[in-house]
């Protein structure tokens, strides 16, 4: 399995194609797909093999896919292409600017700041969680208070009346 992460085509087309395959395969008992797969492998890497060793039915198949891997293998290269170049386009800035520091550490910094901000913003969000606790305990201690003396209040009168009648 080693050998196939380094084939010249993504992991994500490659992962995309074996299913496809072993789909084929759960459907054909005649598919042999471990032979199969070595084949296709062969294809992707460039090595040769001989293709009317194929059955009928792998003939199809490979007719099917060979298309796609050639396609694939050409995005490929294209995106390692564009991956060397901004690769070396970076390191001729970090070579022009060396001041500017390594895109690592410009990463850490702005994660650092990320974190500090988000430090602040729970703080923040704390501090009005506290107070709103806290105005809400007023509210709800100036309601029982005028709650208390009221019916106190009422009481006494009431015991008053029951007395006095």
């Amino acid at each position: 399995m080693n050998d196939r992460n380094r084939l010249p085509v993504s992991r994500r087309f490659y992962k995309t194609l074996m299913l496809r395959i072993n789909s084929i395969a759960e459907i054909s008992p005649t598919f042999d797909l471990e032979r199969f797969r070595d084949i296709i492998d062969k294809y992707i890497r460039g090595e040769s093999f001989q293709r009317n060793s194929l059955s009928e039915m792998e003939r199809v198949v490979f007719a099917l896919v060979s298309s796609e891997i050639d396609r694939a293998k050409d995005r490929s290269i294209r995106a390692r292409i564009r991956a060397n170049e901004r690769k070396l386009a970076r390191l001729a800035a970090e070579r022009e600017h060396p001041e500017n520091g390594t895109p690592y550490h410009d990463r850490l910094a702005r994660q650092a700041e990320r974190r500090a901000r988000a430090e602040e913003r729970r703080r923040i969000r704390h501090q009005r969680r506290i107070e709103r606790r806290a105005a809400e305990a007023r509210k709800k201690l100036s309601k029982l208070s005028r709650g208390v003396s009221a019916p106190a209040d009422a009481a006494s009168s009431g015991a008053q009346a029951h007395g006095a009648g």
